[in-house]
């Protein structure tokens, strides 16, 4: 609730707008606080590929039990597990960062935490280049 006040997501609002955004919220955030942990990668592949590193590397953030990335046939595979279960905020945060980096993606879910899964597992295809 403390955080949807400060967001201006309205409790009446489904909870998965509210992760959204949150993330869009923390996504300026992020840029703001730490702009070379994020200018340091020249690709959105890149950032993604570290994202285990980079998601370390930001204080007073409670890591997740599992979050990391592998690249696959041309396709970037991402694993995230966490009690809190915030799917739709992982995703949406995928989705800032894309626009961050001008980069169009396709997201698609082996599993989802949300759906009673023991992880998220996101695959992450760039289109268009």
């Amino acid at each position: 609730m403390v955080v949807g006040k400060i967001i201006g997501c309205n409790t009446d609002k489904k909870y998965h707008e509210c992760e959204r955004q949150f993330a869009k919220f923390m996504h300026r955030i992020l840029l703001r606080k730490f702009p070379a942990l994020f200018s340091q990668y020249s690709s959105y592949e890149a950032l993604l590929l570290n994202v285990k590193n980079v998601h370390e590397r930001i204080p007073l953030i409670q890591n997740p039990n599992k979050i990391y990335a592998e690249s696959s046939d041309g396709k970037i595979i991402l694993h995230y597990s966490s009690p809190t279960k915030l799917d739709y905020f992982f995703e949406q945060l995928l989705l800032e960062f894309a626009k961050q980096y001008s980069t169009n993606i396709e997201i698609n879910y082996e599993k989802k935490m949300t759906n009673g899964d023991d992880e998220t597992v996101a695959v992450v295809k760039i289109v268009g280049i």
